[in-house]
């Protein structure tokens, strides 16, 4: 886990008002966490079902995307993250097989974001099988 070198490094000289500081990082999923989360703020999120009764509502979350974020502020509005700064970034890469980027675009022109976000809203994810964070992340744009 990325997280814990960095928090024991820190936690070794660490003062917080005078005192040491204890640190625990623990490796959970995130869409356990994400539940956990929304039922605190009493909302669920949608294709998620009941979270691992094990996870408890972090004091610092660092979550695989941004995307959590989003899905939890859409449904739980009083879920307002002090910080939202990314500590991370890859890149996105849009692949897929020809017949499905005819349908995205038409003949000879290049599928571009618009066209799949356009799509996205016509209901195509079932036809598509694209995921769930895939249609929220585009319909978000």
């Amino acid at each position: 886990m990325a997280g814990r070198p960095t928090a024991t490094d820190w936690a070794r000289t660490a003062e917080v008002g005078g005192s040491c500081v204890a640190v625990d990082v623990t490796a959970q999923e995130p869409a356990d966490v994400a539940g956990v989360v929304a039922r605190e703020h009493g909302a669920g999120l949608v294709g998620l079902g009941e979270p691992n009764r094990s996870v408890q509502v972090p004091q610092v979350w660092v979550p695989d995307s941004s995307m959590w974020r989003l899905r939890l502020q859409a449904q739980a509005p009083n879920f307002q993250p002090a910080d939202t700064t990314s500590i991370a970034a890859s890149p996105v890469v849009l692949a897929m097989p020809q017949p499905i980027a005819t349908g995205l675009a038409p003949a000879g022109t290049a599928v571009t974001w618009e066209s799949v976000v356009r799509r996205m809203q016509t209901g195509c994810c079932a036809t598509f099988g694209m995921s769930m964070t895939a249609t929220l992340l585009l319909s978000r744009k």
